[in-house]
């Protein structure tokens, strides 16, 4: 059994190893996060919650993650060459066809 005391601790009754205890507190949060989403009216109203929940979840386990391990870098691959290289593949497609370029807005990706 797990209980949430008042001060926010958590206390268990038996041990569990890590892959146990991250999965039930995962799907906590997961089932938290889908109720907020479905105590929304309407469905336009369910989607923006969705999202925004979203943004902040993933901002938020960002965090938590650079708190555990300060010095590790969260997305080694994502460089300043690699970014150049997929914004110059985007210009010379656009290029290629004479079109404008839009550029996906920030949540788009």
């Amino acid at each position: 059994m797990i209980c949430v005391m008042e001060d926010g601790r958590i206390v268990q009754n038996e041990p569990m190893d890590a892959q146990e205890m991250s999965g039930i507190l995962l799907n906590a949060v997961l089932n938290m996060l889908k109720y907020f989403v479905s105590i929304q009216e309407t469905e336009e109203e369910k989607k923006a919650c969705a999202e925004e929940l979203y943004d902040m979840f993933n901002i938020q386990a960002s965090v938590l993650l650079q708190n555990l391990i300060p010095d590790k870098e969260l997305r080694p691959d994502l460089t300043a060459e690699a970014i150049m290289e997929k914004e110059n593949e985007i210009l010379d497609k656009a290029a290629e066809t004479n079109k404008v370029v839009e550029f996906p807005k920030k949540n788009e990706e």
